[in-house]
C-alpha cells in the first residue's frame, strides 16, 4: 500500500476496515477487490503491523453510507465526462464515439444514481457498474 493506515482491523469474515485519514474503508475478500485484498495482506506483513480481530462485525463502525456515496459521486463524475465529450464533439461537428443511444443511456444512468439513495435498501445495496 502506498499510504499509511491508522488503524487495521479484520472482520470475522476475514475482510478488513482500515481507517486512513480518519475515514473507514472496507477491503472484502471476493473477487472484484483480491488486488486490493492481497497488497493490503502484504503491506499488514512486510511492515509486521498488528491487526486487531473482531469477532462480532457490530463492533466496528462502518459508515457504509458515506462509502456509496462516494462510490456514486465518482460514477457520476464518469458520466458527466462522457456527456460533456459527447456534446463538445456534437458541437463541432466530429461524430461522437458514443451514439445518441447511449447519451440518452448515461442519462438515465445517472439519474439512477441520484435515486439510489432512495432505494428501501440503502446504503446496504450495491450499484450497477457496467452501465458505462
Amino acid at each position: 500500500m502506498d499510504s499509511i493506515y491508522n488503524e487495521i482491523f479484520q472482520l470475522d469474515d476475514g475482510s478488513f476496515i482500515v481507517n486512513k485519514d480518519g475515514l473507514p474503508y472496507h477491503i472484502p475478500n471476493i473477487e472484484e477487490y483480491k488486488y486490493e485484498y492481497n497488497k493490503l495482506l502484504k503491506y499488514i506483513a512486510e511492515n509486521n503491523i498488528q491487526v486487531n480481530i473482531y469477532e462480532n462485525n457490530d463492533t466496528v463502525e462502518i459508515d457504509l453510507e458515506m462509502e456509496l456515496k462516494a462510490e456514486r459521486d465518482m460514477l457520476l463524475q464518469k458520466a458527466d465526462n462522457r456527456i460533456t465529450r459527447y456534446k463538445e464533439q456534437l458541437e463541432l461537428g466530429i461524430t461522437p464515439d458514443d451514439t445518441a443511444d447511449t447519451y440518452k443511456k448515461l442519462l438515465e444512468y445517472k439519474q439512477y444514481l441520484r435515486d439510489i439513495t432512495k432505494d428501501i435498501n440503502f446504503p446496504n445495496i450495491e450499484i450497477q457498474k457496467n452501465i458505462i
